[in-house]
């Protein structure tokens, strides 16, 4: 059978199939096309109006203070004193306020002379009226504060009633900031010579020097600054106390002209060993009579004494 048979013989079925096909897709187009055309519009919803508004709620206080300044409801009257923003939330930081323990200020019977700062091992000199003790953290103190927190220059009591009280070490030269500032780095930019010859110090051979009495009275007598000539901490081997490092110095210091460096291990003072922070105090204290004073130290690990006299 010849292709033009063949041809002539399928031809109706092939056409039969096109214009069914070509049928469906036509409806398919005009179904999807309704469905569009029919669907209800989309709404959506403006938040921006409501932002809006709650912003206009929420305007600081201070935006009506010309109403105020103007007293439009009493012109004859005084002024009304400016307002201020309050939270929405107030009465709940009021209820805060109220459980919160009570702040005190610091008592003038106590006076905080130094601190030692080593972890549970902290202690902290305190004077009363002539009376100065060691103190070391959850010890009650004169007037029933107990000691929580010991820092380099302030202690934290604990008042039976809850309330907190703050010692602090009080700071030479604070209230004039400036002019303490232009102080501190003229006195800092001060000759070696001119700050030994302000103290007498001189020295009289290898590592022994001679201080005067009165030099030597004037610190005695201002313990709180001579502690802060120097940040010391202490040296733990094996769990105990070895002496004392030497972190800080402050250059041009009663202490720097004693030839303390930064860096050295103080071990004994006077033959007395310093294995604790209260040790370390207790010598400081001791030392107030002294009419001489041996150091021991540790240098660049090797062991060095210096030797003061008091004249």
């Amino acid at each position: 059978m010849t292709a033009q048979a063949l041809f002539h013989r399928y031809f109706p079925g092939i056409y039969l199939a096109l214009a069914a096909l070509l049928g469906i897709t036509a409806g398919w187009v005009a179904v999807v096309f309704m469905d569009l055309w029919l669907a209800p519009p989309v709404t959506t919803t403006d938040m921006r109006p409501e932002s809006r508004v709650t912003v206009a709620q929420q305007r600081p206080l201070s935006d009506y203070e010309v109403i105020l300044s103007r007293n439009i409801f009493d012109s004859s009257g005084p002024l009304i004193v400016a307002l201020e923003d309050t939270p929405t939330t107030a009465a709940e930081p009021a209820q805060v306020r109220d459980e919160a323990p009570p702040q005190r200020a610091t008592r003038t019977s106590l006076t905080l002379i130094g601190t030692v700062v080593a972890g549970e091992q902290s202690i902290a000199l305190i004077q009363e009226g002539r009376i100065a003790e060691l103190y070391r953290l959850d010890e009650e103190v004169p007037g029933g504060g107990v000691i929580e927190e010991i820092d380099r220059n302030l202690v934290v009591l604990r008042h039976p009633d809850g309330s907190r009280e703050n010692l602090m070490l009080p700071v030479e030269g604070a209230p004039a900031a400036p002019a303490t500032r232009r102080t501190a780095a003229a006195a800092a930019a001060v000759p070696e010579d001119s700050v030994a010859a302000r103290y007498n110090i001189q020295q009289i051979g290898d590592n022994k020097w001679q201080i005067p009495r009165q030099a030597a009275e004037d610190a005695r007598g201002n313990l709180n600054e001579l502690l802060r000539q120097a940040r010391m901490e202490p040296r733990i081997v094996g769990g105990a106390t070895e002496g004392f490092i030497v972190r800080m110095i402050r250059p041009n210091s009663f202490l720097d002209m004693l030839g303390i460096r930064r860096g050295d291990i103080l071990m004994e003072i006077n033959n007395i060993q310093l294995n604790s922070p209260e040790r370390a105090l207790q010598i400081f204290q001791q030392l107030r009579e002294a009419r001489s004073i041996a150091v021991s130290l540790v240098r660049d690990g090797e062991p060095v004494t210096f030797e003061y006299e008091i004249n």
